[in-house]
């Protein structure tokens, strides 16, 4: 969950009616702009930002960028450690394969947010700009895929043999696509499940057992990750703006995080948004079977909106726009 940033970016979800979905023809499947707005690096630079939900192709490009922040993975063939590098790949991307099929199966909503460097698609033009760019992408790493020797070579028993069958085929066609080569600069997951908010434990004095349930009602904001290069611009607030947005959409009272109190500026950043320490850390287990440090993390959660006790300052966040809304 940690995730070092940053500037304020948008105030809240943003787009106009008529920008135009972008279909990814790997996947067929449209991605509804959730917001679009320029952001600032000081007085010497500018740029323009624009985050939406990720489609099945674009996990390898989320992962890829998700490892480089979160594992420091170097590059796909460019390490010693090949066969650990898009071992994590694998697993991130097995990881949002399993949400996706939870909410398949009815266990909430679950959505994978991207933020990508330039304003999003206006116009036809622009969208088949897009398009060609990804496409671009897309051969460059099947033409890497295709040389004898490389890791991503599926064929065996190069290790993308191995470990390839565990990816879904809409996911295989962005197989070896950076994040750098397709301008993603930011990543985001939020999901409606419920399992990983600090739960409501039970009192066998008051409650007549033991235990624990889910919190209904409550998203859950998690890997959140921005590139270096595109820190303190506003990208991660831009990103939890988003994700508060679809929490709202989706009916939830309250947002909760984990994030390790020791990373001084996502803890800050977090707090300015308006989350409280719960007083819930994470089992002693987890940082060990999550292959990180044992620092644990701590369960943060945004009050349910409007409740007393809300920091000053922090705003309801808003469905998003009727004409953008996702499906």
């Amino acid at each position: 969950m940690d995730a070092p940033q940053s500037h304020h970016m948008v105030p809240g979800p943003t787009a106009a009616p008529e920008t135009p979905s972008t279909r990814n023809t790997a996947t067929g499947c449209n991605s509804k702009v959730v917001s679009n707005s320029s952001v600032s690096s000081g007085a010497s630079s500018s740029g323009a930002i624009h985050i939406r939900p990720a489609e099945l192709v674009d996990y390898w490009p989320a992962a890829d960028l998700h490892c480089r922040v979160f594992n420091a993975a170097g590059d796909v063939g460019g390490d010693d450690d090949v066969f650990k590098d898009l071992s994590l790949l694998v697993d991130r991307i097995m990881a949002l394969q399993i949400n996706d099929k939870l909410a398949r199966e009815g266990g909430g909503n679950s959505v994978l947010l991207l933020a990508f460097e330039g304003g999003a698609p206006s116009t036809p033009e622009q969208a088949a700009a897009a398009e060609a760019v990804f496409s671009a992408a897309q051969a460059r790493a099947q033409a890497a895929q295709m040389t004898r020797g490389s890791p991503l070579n599926a064929s065996f028993p190069q290790p993308m043999w191995w470990l390839g069958r565990a990816l879904a085929p809409g996911v295989r066609p962005g197989v070896g696509v950076s994040a750098q080569s397709i301008r993603l600069v930011g990543v985001a997951a939020v999901d409606s499940f419920g399992d990983l908010v600090p739960p409501r434990e039970l009192n066998w004095r008051t409650d007549g057992q033991m235990g624990w349930y889910r919190r209904e009602g409550y998203a859950y904001v998690s890997n959140v990750a921005v590139a270096p290069a595109a820190r303190r611009r506003g990208v991660a607030r831009g990103l939890m703006a988003a994700a508060e947005g679809m929490a709202a959409e989706w009916g939830c009272r309250a947002v909760g995080l984990h994030c390790n109190p020791k990373k001084r500026e996502p803890w800050a950043l977090y707090r300015s948004l308006g989350y409280r320490d719960s007083g819930v850390v994470e089992p002693a287990f987890m940082p060990y079977l999550q292959g990180r440090p044992p620092d644990r993390r701590r369960g943060a959660i945004r009050p349910p909106y409007g409740a007393e006790g809300d920091c000053v300052g922090a705003t309801t966040p808003q469905p998003l726009h009727p004409g953008m809304a996702l499906h």
